[in-house]
């Protein structure tokens, strides 16, 4: 069984002082148990030496009784025994008393010792001791004295009860007082898991905060806080190198391209070398792509977006999609379904936002096979701005879901190569909607298609 943290202290507590509450209730228990025991013998060995000093060693009979044995409330009974097992004297009570030590067991006992044992008659409980009378160095026989014990036992059996009973009271207080206690233990714990959920790697600035710097959470959050700081050089430095280099690559592959396009168009070089050249410039159009990614990518910490973006009508925008769209789907043939809700504000960068638009729609029309469909929907859906792309296609596997998002992410990437992709198409999607305070999500599966939904703030005038 799989605990947390905190159950497993609650646990410990609760079994660390109920033990200790067991020892202490069982050693009190016993305490008391031999406080009665010892006070019941030292009044039983009391009246046995009292009646062993009436025997006269002269007359050998025992002189001066009394007559306890035939009181209706007696404090005590007893009996002589002589050496030979028999009474000295009647002794009517031990002959109602079935389960006494009978007088020839007696007889084979000690003869120098008294010696105690406890019995019950008809639901009550006695104690007796048998006690040797000896005159000088001569032995006359025994003197067994018995006393109820009945009210001694009801205390410890009501003492036992009430311990258990407030055994399982004290046991259930303690669980949830641990409980309480590890909440609040693990309170600070609780406190900087949440800090390090908030933190991604948008905010690596952000540090963890400890109630006590000093103490071994504190020094945990101070080490949390160093990781960061390296996180954090090491993901600026990343982002400043793939900035940089593709500022590097910009302008020559822009060059280059230039370059390969005025030479397509010249008629005084033979067709199969144009053709080589268009490949060439369709290779670096497909670089030029992923260089802008790239920087968009790397940019948009340092803010590529401004602080307030414009209100744009993003009703409009899908129009000029579908436009666009139908022109990329027109070669194989697919049919483009759409529904649009006029009037759709948002505030965003409009080039951005057509960009991300874009990108959905290409994905869709690539991975959609031919004479298929693709529903494009753009409407409210409370305080957003729904936009919803689904197509016929191929769909994506549910295993590579969770990464499509990802930069550089290919699920097939002969297919994703095939198709002119590198993997950044969604992950710049991604980084649009989020800069936008939206958020996308994808389901698929496969042959099943592929639905994604991106949803971006609405803005009223």
């Amino acid at each position: 069984m799989k605990l947390t943290i905190r159950g497993k202290l609650s646990i410990v507590y609760t079994v660390v002082l109920f033990t200790l509450l067991t020892g202490f209730c069982i050693i009190l228990y016993h305490a008391i148990a031999f406080s009665f025991q010892s006070k019941t013998r030292n009044e039983l060995l009391t009246n046995a030496h009292k009646l062993s000093e009436r025997f006269d060693n002269k007359s050998q009979t025992f002189t001066d009784l009394p007559e306890n044995d035939f009181n209706a409330n007696p404090l005590y009974w007893f009996r002589m025994i002589k050496p030979d097992a028999s009474l000295y004297r009647p002794a009517p009570v031990f002959s109602v008393m079935k389960n006494t030590a009978s007088t020839s067991k007696v007889a084979q006992s000690s003869k120098t010792e008294p010696w105690f044992y406890n019995f019950e008659e008809e639901s009550q409980w006695f104690s007796s001791v048998v006690f040797p009378v000896n005159e000088g160095k001569q032995f006359s026989g025994w003197v067994e004295v018995v006393i109820p014990v009945t009210e001694g036992k009801r205390i410890l059996n009501y003492i036992a009860v009430l311990m258990f009973s407030l055994g399982i009271v004290i046991v259930l207080l303690l669980f949830f007082s641990g409980r309480f206690l590890a909440r609040k233990t693990l309170a600070p714990v609780e406190q900087i898991r949440k800090q390090v959920d908030d933190i991604y790697e948008k905010n690596l600035s952000s540090r963890i905060t400890s109630p006590n710097p000093s103490d071994e959470l504190g020094q945990l959050a101070g080490t949390f806080n160093l990781l960061l700081q390296r996180l954090e050089k090491a993901f600026d430095s990343q982002q400043q190198f793939i900035a940089d280099a593709s500022h590097e690559l910009k302008t020559p592959l822009t060059i280059l391209r230039t370059h390969w396009e005025k030479l397509v168009t010249q008629k005084d070089i033979p067709y199969h070398y144009r053709i080589h050249m268009q490949s060439d410039v369709d290779e670096l159009v497909r670089l030029s792509s992923l260089i802008n990614n790239l920087l968009l990518l790397a940019s948009t910490k340092e803010g590529i977006f401004p602080d307030e973006l414009p209100i744009i009508n993003f009703s409009k925008l899908t129009h000029a999609l579908y436009d666009d769209i139908l022109v990329l789907a027109e070669s194989k043939n697919q049919q483009i379904r759409v529904s649009i809700t006029e009037n759709i504000l948002i505030k965003g960068d409009k080039t951005r936002i057509y960009q991300l638009l874009l990108n959905l729609a290409d994905n869709a029309v690539k991975y959609t096979p031919q004479n298929e469909w693709i529903d494009i929907r753009l409407q409210h859906d409370n305080l957003w701005a729904e936009f919803i792309i689904k197509d016929n296609g191929i769909g994506i596997p549910e295993k590579n879901l969770p990464h499509v998002l990802e930069r550089f992410y290919r699920i097939d990437k002969s297919r994703s190569r095939k198709t002119g992709g590198y993997g950044l198409g969604l992950a710049v999607c991604k980084t649009i909607v989020e800069a936008h305070k939206g958020r996308i999500t994808i389901n698929s599966g496969i042959n099943q298609g592929t639905t994604l939904i991106v949803k971006i703030p609405l803005e009223t005038v």
